[in-house]
């Protein structure tokens, strides 16, 4: 809904996210060893396109993300951040950090995870300025890239 921690409209989020046609429910569950303050979001867009997380509060309107899409994590949305679902392949981190490069985004933290030599990857870049639409489509169309997100930073 893009509200930030303070605003007002949270009391009636629910409500808000319902006019706007979003379906959504939750479960509770207690996972030994997480944060308290811990929750999963799986989300399903109108295409059918999934997407899961899991974060934990920290306070003060900040988060840690742990979990993206099954993989580990650890990411804070405090700055602008590129995530980037690949094939394990070698020249991957190199696509994505020379194209950052070349647009003069600096990047402040590159973190690499997978599940297995040659599966699923994810690379969460957290950088100094938002990545263009621009970088994102061309990303988008790069050889073994799965999908481009980006988030955070808007504080």
């Amino acid at each position: 809904l893009g509200f930030q921690p303070d605003d007002e409209r949270i009391a009636r989020s629910f409500d808000i996210a319902r006019d706007a046609g979003m379906a959504f429910s939750f479960t509770l569950s207690r996972a030994g060893g997480e944060h308290p303050n811990t929750a999963r979001i799986d989300l399903v867009g109108q295409s059918g396109k999934t997407l899961s997380m899991t974060g934990s509060s920290l306070g003060g309107g900040r988060i840690m993300v742990t979990e993206f899409n099954g993989l580990q994590a650890k990411f804070s949305c405090d700055l602008p951040t590129l995530i980037v679902q690949n094939t394990d392949q070698p020249g991957r981190v190199g696509i994505v950090t020379s194209l950052l490069a070349k647009e003069k985004i600096n990047i402040a933290t590159l973190h690499v995870y997978r599940d297995h030599p040659g599966g699923n990857a994810v690379m969460i870049i957290e950088m100094d300025k938002p990545a263009s639409k621009a970088i994102v489509e061309s990303l988008s169309k790069a050889e073994g890239i799965k999908r481009v997100i980006t988030v955070g930073g808007e504080r």
